[in-house]
């Protein structure tokens, strides 16, 4: 009978910790938001004929105040790659370069200011890769929260 109990006793206790753990993911999940963009020229001010693409995620953490961006491109060998401050339609100034790598390109930002973060949740934030023929940008696109 003392048999019986303990294994029920290291059920109990087992799905407790596993129930446990669970809850903790969904606590990390939750200080984590994600945004993605798709790039084209056509999203370019002014809207350009290139047919590059290109996609973002970008990956924003509460707790640290730092995003991670991983961007992915065809059509175009860009020279320079910035995340911009501004609305769809309207350009902005650059307020993350980042290193040009091939496809796919990663970046980590530094520790963003609350301004910074509220720009990003409100949709005001887009991604831009530039390229010798296109200067002042071939492929743009608006990072949206998922």
């Amino acid at each position: 009978m003392k048999s019986l109990f303990k294994r029920i006793y290291i059920s109990f206790a087992l799905v407790a910790l596993l129930a446990s753990c669970e809850k903790d993911n969904e606590i990390i999940d939750n200080d984590v938001t994600v945004f993605k963009a798709m790039l084209f020229g056509a999203s370019q001010v002014p809207s350009n004929a290139s047919t590059a693409r290109g996609k973002a995620t970008l990956t924003f953490d509460e707790n640290t105040m730092r995003f991670t961006i991983v961007a992915t491109y065809t059509g175009l060998t860009p020279t320079a790659g910035h995340i911009h401050n501004g609305v769809a339609a309207v350009n902005g100034p650059a307020l993350f370069p980042f290193e040009i790598t091939a496809s796919p390109i990663s970046y980590q930002s530094g520790v963003l200011t609350q301004e910074q973060v509220d720009e990003l949740f409100a949709g005001r934030m887009y991604i831009n890769l530039h390229s010798e023929e296109y200067p002042d940008g071939e492929i743009r696109g608006q990072l949206f929260k998922q």
